[in-house]
């Protein structure tokens, strides 16, 4: 049983000690791109010391290597919404959720694209994402705010279904002026 461990002990020192770090984060990241990974890496000091707007420049370069790079488009997608940058937002969170369509992990982001959506008034694509959250989250309450949103895109859609055709003119000049 102790030689057991010790094995055990002895491959994790190995691994930990003398794997260079591109190789565990290959490993990890979803891009085999050395300079993209060396991006993506400067880009988590920068932005765990605050430092947004460096950041943001590194994870863009990552994205430039690989465009295709999953995780740099959900940590730029991210640093975006922290911004307040929400188009930008909206666009890395969902290209990062169409190089990922069904993973487990991504139900937070997949419901940002829901309300993106739906403030969009993009119902059908925000009921889609709503619905990929109730699918993968455990969280009670993320389950609920997607019902939400699922409940007011369908009433939106009927809204907009059954509405009247209203011809709108414009009137002449202001009355109070």
């Amino acid at each position: 049983m102790s030689k057991i461990y010790f094995v055990r002990f002895l491959v994790t020192f190995f691994l930990l000690s003398f794997a260079s770090p591109y190789c565990s984060a290959q490993a990890i990241l979803g891009t085999m791109n050395k300079k993209a990974i060396a991006y993506f890496q400067e880009a988590d000091v920068f932005l765990q010391q605050r430092k947004f707007p460096e950041g943001i420049s590194m994870l863009e370069k990552a994205i430039e290597k690989d465009s295709n790079f999953f995780e740099a488009h959900l940590r730029l997608g991210s640093a975006y919404r922290i911004m307040l940058n929400a188009s930008k937002a909206k666009y890395h969170i969902y290209k990062a959720c169409l190089l990922r369509p069904s993973q487990k992990d991504l139900a937070g982001a997949y419901f940002m694209v829901s309300e993106y959506f739906f403030k969009d008034n993009n119902y059908l694509v925000a009921k889609e994402y709503a619905n990929k959250t109730i699918k993968y989250t455990i969280q009670e309450s993320l389950k609920s705010q997607a019902r939400k949103v699922i409940a007011d895109s369908d009433f939106s859609i009927n809204q907009l279904a059954t509405a009247p055709n209203i011809n709108i003119k414009k009137m002449g000049n202001p009355l109070n002026t």
